[in-house]
């Protein structure tokens, strides 16, 4: 399949990318899976507020580390940090897996504890994993690569969601080993990338990486602070999350529970998402080129997205909630395309891990408060109540990025299509974010 790179440097790009992707697939649907498991313990182990606090458990080490995390990419080189992290999540997910053998459901102790564990291998990771794409990408081919890995996860995430929703319907171990095997599969693709590649995924400032981390880090900041264009995207991805993110990945099981759901209603509900998302970007990918605000497109994406989330909090029935969160993930996704690829295009190379760990950061840092609320307006409220009042809040979000990102101009480089970080078909840890 020619992905639009002409040239021996576009053979030599193509090879390599077709392994960095296979990885990233095999990596994004073992969390797919175990996400997709894990929602559905914490809802069956516990109240509204547990499960929650299950989902945030995972979130708050994430944050707290995501920013050292990228620094660690680009000291030690992004490719060293995925393979070490993959060892970790594999050996995580044979836990969860284990856990998972009784008849019950694991303990809202155990759950956490595991959750907290998986956040912090995901600190160090997904920066790493993320940013990997963006330095095998060749000189003028950044946004066809970034395009396809885009592209590729979403589909990921449809194929990985309908089965993690069978095999949860069949026994829900067998989600657990399926998501061990992935990370597996991953780790060998990673490997040897690096044994083929390691020149090149191996981009660091060796005056920097002979300083401290608080100065790596500082460098990477001050590269964000100085950009308003990168900094309003953040912005948009920390309030879009912070709204978003628990309707979907912690509304729709609890929806599931109240309405006595079978795992597989569960997950082809939830399947909704993940083909929207799927669609979304690769009709992003084909247009982008010819989107000349990007932000400012971005934001126009968000609303018909926000209408979809509250469709979802309105359903009452498996068929139509996946078709409001098909709806929602139909235009979340290439609104985060957007986003990515206005950040990526500002991306020194030297500097992919930490900009792609500040990001996660924006990404990642008020969900757990979302999660946190979701499960006390559920519990105070009801669900649908609360889903419309987040949904509203989502709106807010809206306002305030277009408040500011008036002004904004088209970026220098029109053929942006978003970047490695491209928001996942459905990750319970973020619904506009990244698939690292």
């Amino acid at each position: 399949m020619d992905v639009g790179i002409s040239g021996s440097t576009g053979r030599r790009t193509r090879s390599r990318l077709w392994v960095y992707l296979g990885a990233l697939s095999a990596d994004t649907a073992a969390d797919e899976m175990f996400y997709l498991a894990l929602a559905w313990a914490a809802a069956h182990s516990g109240d509204a507020l547990s499960a929650a606090a299950v989902l945030a458990a995972g979130s708050v080490p994430r944050v707290l580390v995501m920013l050292v995390g990228g620094v660690v990419g680009d000291r030690y080189g992004l490719a060293r940090v995925a393979t070490l992290t993959l060892v970790v999540r594999a050996v995580l997910m044979t836990v969860f897996a284990v856990l998972l053998i009784p008849d019950r459901p694991p303990t809202v102790t155990v759950l956490v504890l595991l959750a907290v564990g998986v956040g912090l291998a995901d600190a160090l990771h997904m920066p790493a994993m993320g940013g990997m794409a963006g330095l095998l990408a060749g000189d003028g081919e950044q946004a066809t690569v970034q395009g396809w890995v885009a592209s590729v996860t979403r589909a990921t995430g449809v194929a990985a969601t309908a089965a993690g929703g069978l095999l949860l319907g069949w026994h829900e171990v067998s989600v657990g080993w399926a998501a061990t095997g992935l990370l597996l599969v991953a780790l060998l693709a990673v490997i040897g990338l690096r044994r083929r590649e390691g020149a090149r995924l191996r981009v660091v400032d060796e005056d920097e990486a002979s300083g401290s981390v608080v100065a790596m880090l500082t460098a990477g900041l001050r590269v964000v602070r100085s950009d308003r264009v990168v900094m309003v995207a953040l912005l948009v991805f920390t309030l879009a999350n912070f709204a978003a993110t628990a309707p979907i990945i912690l509304g729709v099981p609890l929806k599931g529970v109240a309405l006595g759901w079978s795992g597989t209603e569960y997950g082809l509900a939830y399947l909704g998402f993940a083909l929207g998302s799927a669609l979304g970007a690769a009709s992003m990918a084909q247009v982008a080129k010819r989107i000349r605000l990007k932000m400012r497109a971005a934001l126009l994406l968000l609303i018909p997205g926000g209408l979809g989330l509250v469709g979802l909090a309105l359903a009452t029935q498996a068929w139509t909630t996946g078709l409001a969160c098909l709806v929602t993930g139909l235009f979340f996704a290439p609104a985060a395309a957007l986003l990515m690829g206005e950040v990526r295009e500002r991306t020194p190379a030297s500097m992919m891990g930490r900009i792609s760990s500040v990001v996660q950061f924006s990404i990642f840092g008020l969900i757990p408060v979302g999660h946190v609320l979701f499960g006390w307006l559920v519990g105070v409220m009801g669900l649908r109540p609360a889903g419309l009042l987040m949904s509203a809040v989502l709106l807010v979000a809206i306002v305030v990025g277009w408040a500011f990102a008036r002004g904004h101009v088209a970026t220098t480089s029109s053929d942006v299509v978003g970047g490695s970080e491209v928001a996942p078909s459905v990750r319970p840890a973020d619904v506009l974010g990244d698939p690292g």
